[in-house]
């Protein structure tokens, strides 16, 4: 453990159980797949619109939109697939944004 550790654990000793305070430390999942749902709703729909879809040219626009359906009328929950569609799209942004590399002379 670091130099950080034992203040905050003498720290959380007097406000928190013992068995808190000496467990394992655990992860937390992200409610991804109802952010979707709701507050990234929109922005999903506006990067995986079929016109953004089809200018990209990698993917089938019919099957990104029954995949987003799908999910926001709650028939499955494709939360990983919804994520990685639109980590791509953000990064085909990205390079979209960069400016061509220089040929090495």
């Amino acid at each position: 453990r670091d130099a950080l550790s034992k203040p905050l654990d003498a720290l959380a000793g007097r406000l928190l159980p013992k068995s808190i305070v000496q467990r394992k430390k655990k992860g937390f999942g992200v409610p991804l797949a109802a952010w979707l749902r709701g507050p990234l709703s929109g922005w999903m729909q506006d990067q995986l619109a079929p016109k953004r879809i089809a200018r990209s040219g990698l993917l089938d626009q019919t099957a990104v939109q029954r995949v987003m359906q799908d999910h926001l009328l709650r028939r499955a929950d494709h939360r990983k697939t919804l994520w990685a569609l639109l980590s791509l799209m953000a990064f085909e942004d990205r390079l979209a944004a960069e400016p061509a590399a220089q040929p090495r002379e």
